[in-house]
């Protein structure tokens, strides 16, 4: 289908013609696109049920052309553009930011067997509450650690590095795309532009077939860890 340039009254004829999807599908557009051009151009659409009544020889009502108008005349359809829901969908822009984020070079992707000297400060004040924690139970002396900036993890103790050197990982790449993670008490969060989003790294407790005394199986050892 080659471009075809129209009014904005012959495209408005056209919306009155024939449902969107027939006329998106014939201009190689989307339902949602072509709704896009035609508020901007303010062109009245028919509304919901209208194309089922008139098949069933009801009655209907079409919206006049408003003259109050001080746009462009005239639009050129037959390619994709932005008006295209293939180019703003949630979809689209997710594989695009994936695409982007596999093509940066240098992004600190690997997760290393060992922690690095120098860990993100979350995982370091989180690594500090915990040994804090071990003194006071171990001595029963002073107060308990107060809480501040440490990650959510519910993991045993010897498990605990491994967390760390995941989380480490996950944070640093946050990090480099110029987002933040915040420690708040017993939530952990990422900061991505407006939206925050909640996480938490817990081991996967498998149950064995030992049956104990109230009945139920007994938790063997951890099977893996698993961000939620």
């Amino acid at each position: 289908m080659e471009q075809v340039t129209l009014t904005r009254k012959e495209l408005y004829d056209l919306v009155w013609a024939e449902p969107l999807s027939r006329l998106a599908k014939k201009y190689k557009i989307s339902d949602n696109g072509l709704r896009k051009i035609c508020k901007r151009m303010n062109i009245p659409i028919p509304a919901m049920g209208h194309w089922q009544k008139i098949q069933y020889g009801k009655r209907v009502i079409v919206t006049k052309l408003p003259t109050k108008y001080e746009g462009k005349d005239e639009i050129t359809l037959g390619e994709k553009g932005e008006d295209d829901i293939n180019v703003d969908s949630p979809i689209v822009q997710q594989r695009k930011l994936i695409q982007t984020i596999e093509n940066t070079k240098d992004l600190p992707l690997a997760v290393l067997d060992r922690l690095s000297s120098r860990p993100d400060k979350l995982i370091r004040s989180t690594m500090d509450y915990y040994d804090a924690v071990r003194r006071y139970y171990k001595s029963h002396h002073g107060s308990y650690p107060d809480r501040n900036n440490v990650l959510n993890i519910q993991v045993q103790e010897e498990s605990r590095p491994r967390a760390f050197r995941l989380l480490n990982t996950i944070i640093k790449v946050l990090r480099s795309r110029k987002h933040d993670v915040i420690a708040d008490h017993f939530t952990t969060y990422a900061k991505i532009g407006d939206e925050r989003v909640n996480f938490r790294l817990r081991e996967k407790q498998r149950v064995s077939g030992i049956k104990t005394s109230y009945g139920g199986g007994k938790n063997g050892q951890n099977d893996h860890l698993r961000p939620e």
